[in-house]
């Protein structure tokens, strides 16, 4: 019904819609922590990819054996089409001068970058790509600035971020995300004084916690009071989660 009543899509569009309505994945782009990355044969060069999307083929960029810089980055701007730009190498050196140029991307939809130089003035930079539904910086430095400045993002539903500068307090910016509804965040400095305010969140529909410190008597009362919650805890659903054989929705990529 979805694809009688919309037009056509491009593949990479149909995933990342995928991503948003689908269930959970266990391939290793979903499971991987800070510092790893995947390993992808026979790549595509970027200008082979960014031809595929001039040409209609796709609309996807992805970068794994590449590691993306600044100048690297600029020459994307004059490929408008691109829906989902995905860096993955763990050598990547992109900082806010590079991604200051994404804004002119009106397709922009899911950005991925797993290693860089993303400190408060990359995620400034990244708020002002207000087309952007699913983020995924799993290695920052952001502060409660930075963080801040992405809950501006008017169209987030997906986010999945690591930073050791976001503790308990920062976690009251989560109320002023107008779309968000999954989070994954990895190895913050937050504990039980935050599961408390995930509560809260309205619109949460799934919460993957890898580290933290949080007690176990919590997390239950976490379960108890939001049984709705797709939850995950270091990589693993929780028994008590009521979407663990659905899978529920799947979380920020």
């Amino acid at each position: 019904m979805f694809l009688r009543c919309c037009p056509p899509l491009k593949l990479g569009m149909l995933v990342a819609l995928n991503l948003l309505c689908g269930g959970c994945s266990n391939t290793p782009a979903d499971l991987d922590l800070p510092g790893s990355s995947a390993v992808v044969s026979s790549e595509p060069t970027l200008a082979e990819q960014l031809a595929a999307v001039v040409s209609g083929k796709s609309d996807k960029v992805q970068l794994t054996s590449t590691p993306v810089d600044d100048a690297a980055c600029e020459s994307l701007l004059k490929t408008p089409e691109i829906a989902i730009l995905q860096f993955d190498h763990a050598e990547n050196s992109l900082s806010a001068t590079g991604l200051k140029g994404l804004r002119s991307l009106p397709s922009l939809i899911h950005l991925r970058i797993r290693s860089g130089l993303i400190d408060d003035a990359a995620a400034d930079e990244i708020s002002q790509i207000k087309s952007l539904v699913i983020l995924n910086i799993p290695q920052t430095t952001i502060t409660q600035a930075g963080l801040k400045k992405l809950a501006t993002l008017p169209n987030l539903v997906q986010l999945r971020l690591s930073s050791p500068l976001l503790d308990d307090e920062a976690m009251d910016l989560l109320a002023t995300f107008p779309k968000l509804k999954r989070i994954h965040f990895i190895d913050l400095p937050i504990t039980d004084a935050s599961l408390e305010k995930f509560t809260k969140l309205e619109k949460l529909e799934s919460l993957y916690l890898d580290g933290g410190n949080f007690s176990d008597a919590k997390i239950e009362w976490l379960v108890d009071t939001r049984p709705d919650l797709h939850l995950h805890l270091n990589q693993q659903h929780h028994d008590r989660d009521p979407k663990k054989e659905d899978h529920g929705p799947h979380l920020p990529e």
